[in-house]
């Protein structure tokens, strides 16, 4: 009973995060500073960023902010294609894994495990039939109008008892 309690938390807590746009007064109160970019030469074409490098991209503490800032490759009240945001940063689609994608309204959030501590969330609209008309959610010509990084936390997973649990929990 717990676990679950704990997992609807977790699922509304997350979804009212992702809710809060670029905009909300808790983004401005950042300093922004130039985008940063990762070194894509470094390491091997399949192997995910070490957290060191997706660290660099942040002008604040990722775990002090979890998903409450937008990093700043994406102005306020614009957006811009997601491969030139991929590019503008240094990622390569290539190296991230675990792809997820949820939706509330007309928004929707495309999201992928970067480093082995931190999601990448790519926030996009559902309703903008000139940006997106047609294109999937993971089509690198999709428009995106927010770009957060997020601490990874551990899936969860139903078990056959019933319960939804994280992989880490003792069964």
């Amino acid at each position: 009973m717990r676990l679950a309690k704990c997992a609807r938390s977790l699922v509304l807590s997350t979804c009212l995060v992702q809710f809060v746009g670029c905009n909300s007064p808790a983004t401005q109160e950042i300093a922004t500073s130039p985008v940063a970019s990762v070194d894509s030469t470094a390491h091997a074409a399949n192997e995910l960023y070490t957290d060191e490098d997706i660290e660099r991209l942040a002008p604040f503490n990722i775990e002090q902010n979890d998903g409450k800032v937008c990093l700043e490759v994406v102005p306020n009240g614009t957006s811009r294609p997601r491969q030139d945001v991929f590019r503008e940063l240094g990622l390569d689609e290539a190296r991230l894994r675990d792809l997820r994608t949820s939706g509330i309204m007309n928004f929707a959030f495309v999201v992928w495990q970067v480093s082995r501590s931190y999601d990448i969330s790519c926030m996009t609209a559902n309703n903008d039939p000139e940006g997106n008309g047609g294109l999937a959610l993971t089509d690198p010509q999709r428009r995106v109008y927010g770009i957060r990084l997020l601490k990874r936390s551990p899936p969860l997973v139903l078990r056959p008892s019933g319960y939804i649990a994280t992989d880490d929990d003792d069964q």
